[in-house]
This record gives structure tokens, C-alpha cells and sequence, in this order.
């Protein structure tokens, strides 16, 4: 993995990547602070510059803006090379016109692959297990994605129901 990042690095352009940050909500608040320090640390020992973009997006701005994802973050991240995006919160039940900005993200942008590479790391535990080299990649725009969901209000039970959708044509481009 870091031989493929280094040949990335080498790579690189003069010009800086600009990378979109954008802490949203609750823990993206503390963890999008940290990220930031990585992508500093990278900086620093790679030669690759990154233009850091701060913009908003999530609940709390719902409340203050009416959108969760204000038409200026929409623009600037249509200029961003990448994107650093923390957590939004999705309160139960979802207020009239509230759309989750991480659904949103990954239908505006297409952002059908999530990927998460694994590997052993040494550490002296009896749980640890030293022989992981794997990658999980997950279709991230359908199955309970598509976000539909609706309350049964005839049921006295007071039941929620999500539909799911899982398509061929999703499923073989993942």
C-alpha cells in the first residue's frame, strides 16, 4: 500500500489537490480535527500539497440554512479533488425537508463504492491475528441507501419500514 502511495506521491502535480473539509455534525466535529493533522503530516513528509477547503454541511446547518447542504458547499466540492467528511446527524423522525447529506453526497456525486482496505498491524493481544491482507468493497447508493422509508401509522405497533433496492446494474459495476 505505501510503495503505491509513494508512486502516487511522485506523481504528483505542483499544483496543490484541493480537498474539501467538512466536519458536519456531533463526532465530525472532534475526529475532522485530527484528519486535518494527517493530512498535514502527509504534507509535510511527501511533497504533496493539499489546499484544505473548509465548507459546511449537515443538520445543524439544516437548522440554521434550511438545506443540509448549502448550493456553496455544492459548488466548491464540484471543484475539490477530494473530500474529508465527518458525521451529520439524522434526527428520528427526519423534520420536513431534511435530506441526509451523506445520501445526498453519494447520489450528486455518484459515490457508489465504499471501499476499506485491511491489514494485520503488529500488536500483543491473544485476539490479534496476523495473517489479514483484505479489502471490503461495499455498493454505497443502493440497498437501504436509497433512503425510503415511511411509518406504517395504520399498525398499532408502530412499525418503520425501509425499502431496499439492489439493482443488477449496481451490482455489477461494484
Amino acid at each position: 500500500m505505501f510503495r503505491r502511495l509513494s508512486m502516487v506521491l511522485a506523481a504528483a502535480p505542483a499544483k496543490a489537490f484541493r480537498v474539501a473539509v467538512i466536519p458536519g455534525d456531533g463526532i465530525g466535529k472532534e475526529v475532522i480535527p485530527w484528519g486535518q493533522k494527517c493530512l498535514e503530516a502527509v504534507q509535510m513528509y511527501s511533497g504533496l500539497r493539499l489546499q484544505l477547503v473548509p465548507l459546511e454541511a449537515g443538520y445543524e446547518c439544516f437548522v440554521k440554512t434550511g438545506k443540509s447542504i448549502p448550493d456553496a458547499t455544492i459548488q466548491e466540492l464540484s471543484t475539490c479533488q477530494g473530500a474529508l467528511f465527518g458525521a451529520a446527524a439524522t434526527p428520528s423522525p427526519a423534520p420536513f425537508g431534511y435530506v441526509s447529506p451523506v445520501i445526498d453526497f453519494r447520489k450528486r456525486f455518484n459515490l457508489y463504492a465504499n471501499v476499506r482496505p485491511m491489514k494485520s498491524v503488529p500488536v500483543d493481544t491473544p485476539a490479534a491475528r496476523s495473517n489479514v491482507d483484505m479489502v471490503v468493497v461495499r455498493e454505497n447508493t443502493e440497498c437501504l441507501y436509497v433512503a425510503r422509508e415511511k411509518f406504517d401509522l395504520l399498525n398499532a405497533d408502530r412499525v418503520a419500514i425501509a425499502e431496499r433496492q439492489v439493482s443488477e446494474a449496481a451490482s455489477l459495476r461494484i
